[in-house]
């Protein structure tokens, strides 16, 4: 624990002096994030995610998703979105999915009651269904950066006897600073995650999870992005998380994005690797 809050302290560390590096170093205007649809707009965004990794286990467990984002911006300072699952698979025998990515709940695969081992089982269904909002407390200034401030509800629409969800609610609350100059973007970001506990053998835990990332406009239809993501052990039988990841960005059109990311889990807490493609449509 008293490791986990020093890297914590880490990461924040990091991103408050990155972003104070970003007041003194840029002095020209700042590239004001403005959207192109006018003060309201609606999005959708779909695509396919997997990830791979034995989190400690030993043993592999994929996962492959297909989530949908609904989202809708009512004017500058608000954004509200849904995303849905319609389809989850997970192959494990000792994790469970939390908010859609495998959690070790069990130290072994060996069944203390008969000494046998659990075989491995796949699943399909729909996952957990997450509601956000972000408010846009603070503009960008040549001076300060962006402060959003972000809260999430997750609602428990996935099979917990398949182990594709817990069952129970989850909630976050957070924060994110953003500074642009030029073509670069510095931004941090913080969330506390509070997990609804399922009981039984399955003991979850509250944690804290930071992003702090570079993203750089390479071209008008291309931008790149590279981040460190880190949180605390969602269960006791569970890693810490770290992993970064690469996200690239294409505009095809003024109301189409697609998306590429590639991630690599470098604790037992997160997945080995990742791999996914997404596109959007606003309108």
């Amino acid at each position: 624990m008293v490791n986990l809050i020093r890297k914590l302290f880490i990461l924040i560390s990091v991103t408050a002096i990155v972003c104070a590096g970003s007041v003194v170093a840029f002095t020209c205007p700042a590239v004001a994030q403005v959207n192109g649809k006018g003060l309201s707009y609606f999005y959708t965004e779909t695509g396919v995610d997997y990830t791979s990794g034995d989190y400690g286990t030993g043993d592999d467990t994929d996962v492959c998703s297909i989530p949908l984002t609904i989202g809708y911006t009512p004017a500058a300072k608000w954004d509200f979105y849904v995303t849905l699952v319609p389809f989850l698979y997970q192959d494990t025998s000792n994790l469970v999915s939390v908010a859609g990515q495998p959690v070790r709940v069990k130290q072994s695969r060996i069944n203390p009651s008969t000494g046998q081992v659990v075989e491995k089982t796949s699943h399909t269904g729909i996952g957990d269904t997450t509601l956000g909002v972000t408010y846009y407390a603070v503009d960008e200034t040549e001076s300060l950066p962006e402060l959003d401030l972000i809260a999430s509800l997750k609602i428990p629409t996935a099979d917990d006897d398949r182990g594709l969800g817990t069952g129970k609610f989850d909630s976050s609350l957070g924060f994110s600073l953003s500074k642009s100059q030029n073509d670069w973007t510095v931004y941090g970001t913080i969330e506390y995650n509070f997990i609804g506990n399922p009981g039984g053998d399955v003991d979850l835990n509250n944690y804290t999870s930071g992003t702090i990332g570079i993203s750089h406009q390479c071209l008008p239809e291309l931008k790149n992005t590279l981040y460190v993501f880190m949180g605390g052990a969602m269960s006791d039988a569970a890693d810490d998380q770290l992993e970064i990841g690469l996200r690239s960005r294409f505009t095809l059109d003024p109301d189409n994005d697609l998306a590429l990311h590639l991630s690599k889990g470098l604790w037992d807490g997160s997945p080995d690797y990742g791999i996914g493609v997404s596109w959007s449509h606003s309108f």
